[in-house]
């Protein structure tokens, strides 16, 4: 689709301040001595700070310009807009008026007409960015299946104009402008990201137990020992899982793989939801494998018994086979298989991601020590009890 296209075809809609944006489109793409003299100066909006990326279009530096909470990359050139995947999320969830402002200050700021002739890439992979076209907008925009989304000059407020006011076929747009778009070679996790998330959501949810542990020992010396205080534990870490499993169900990520910047998603890129991510994935084969075992041993040793202590032999090697298949250059485990899913990377702005490392660290040590303090506990009151 041509640029002129484009603009001609735009739909005489209001802008968010007001204006008409197919006008205000149209006005940005007017010759340089027209809209701004013949001085191409590089003017960032006021206020903005540079970044260590560089514009898709004009490979020129862009800057980081914040509002109301919201930030976004700009270019002081050509007056593009860059959304890592979490501000394009704000984008379909309704037009955030901060980005739309930030997206408009870039624009008034704009000093040359965008550079269509060369393909624009991604500021942080550099791989080239897919264009598509945005339904009710005649415009189209340009995404990275891993890191964000670009709008050339005045795109954003139609854009967002389009999320407020969706016409019949926004799924589509959705799919266009969501944490970009998913596709058959959408980046797999990397083998470290996935481990450095489970090593969090396990350690966080050993620290949980430990935590509810020395709870127990301290309200033991002032409460009577009842079965409920000492199942205390363990109904606080069953329901920090059901926590961690309500928030697969609803975007595929707990608090691990948000920290890591990793997602569960079907092997089509639609949202996994509870049957996929959760009880396929998580539940189905060590409840097989549990009901295998309970009746293998509730069975004499005839055919049927030997059928069903086979059985249960498969799923304690489907279980051990299970995650060493991430080995495997398709890296997919055998649940994932089981469930018809992926893990792919997902943008997460850098310092969420030194969180992560931080929390994995932090709790993978503290959870160790804690576990060996508790076996050594366990070890020296076994001591006493045979002493006396």
């Amino acid at each position: 689709m041509s640029r002129s296209s484009i603009v001609a075809g735009g739909p005489s809609i209001r802008g968010p301040l007001g204006t008409n944006v197919a006008e205000v489109r149209h006005n940005s793409v007017k010759p340089l001595e027209t809209r701004l003299g013949a001085d191409p100066s590089y003017s960032p909006a006021q206020g903005a700070s540079p970044s260590p990326f560089v514009c898709p279009r004009c490979r020129k530096e862009l800057f980081q310009g914040s509002e109301g909470g919201a930030s976004l990359l700009g270019c002081g050139r050509c007056g593009g807009v860059w959304l890592d995947s979490l501000a394009s999320g704000a984008i379909m969830q309704g037009a955030s008026r901060e980005l739309v402002d930030l997206a408009e200050q870039a624009a008034r700021h704009a000093c040359v007409a965008p550079d269509f002739s060369a393909p624009p890439v991604c500021p942080t992979c550099q791989r080239g960015l897919v264009r598509a076209e945005v339904p009710g907008t005649a415009t189209e925009i340009h995404t990275c299946s891993v890191h964000g989304t670009w709008f050339d000059s005045n795109v954003l407020p139609m854009v967002a104009l389009a999320f407020e006011r969706p016409p019949a076929n926004i799924v589509t747009a959705a799919a266009a402008v969501g944490q970009a778009i998913v596709t058959e070679d959408h980046a797999a996790a990397t083998r470290m990201s996935r481990f450095i998330a489970a090593g969090i959501d396990g350690s966080l949810e050993v620290m949980v137990g430990l935590a509810l542990l020395v709870l127990v020992k301290l309200l033991a010396g002032v409460l009577p020992v009842s079965l409920t205080l000492l199942a205390l534990p363990v109904l606080g870490v069953l329901l920090f899982q059901c926590f961690q499993w309500v928030l697969l169900a609803q975007d595929g990520q707990t608090i691990g793989k948000r920290l890591e910047g990793i997602r569960i998603v079907r092997n089509n890129g639609a949202p996994a939801g509870f049957l996929s991510a959760v009880f396929l994935r998580s539940m189905a084969m060590p409840l097989a494998a549990f009901v295998a075992q309970g009746a293998a041993s509730a069975t004499d040793d005839g055919p049927l018994g030997l059928a069903l202590s086979s059985v249960a032999q498969l799923f304690d090697l489907a279980l051990t086979v299970d995650v060493l298949l991430i080995l495997l250059p398709p890296r997919r485990a055998l649940h994932d298989y089981l469930a018809g899913t992926r893990v792919i990377e997902v943008y997460v702005r850098p310092e969420r991601k030194q969180l992560g490392r931080l929390v994995f660290i932090v709790g993978v040590t503290f959870s160790v020590l804690g576990l060996l303090f508790v076996v050594m506990s366990g070890f020296a009151a076994l001591a006493g009890a045979l002493g006396r």
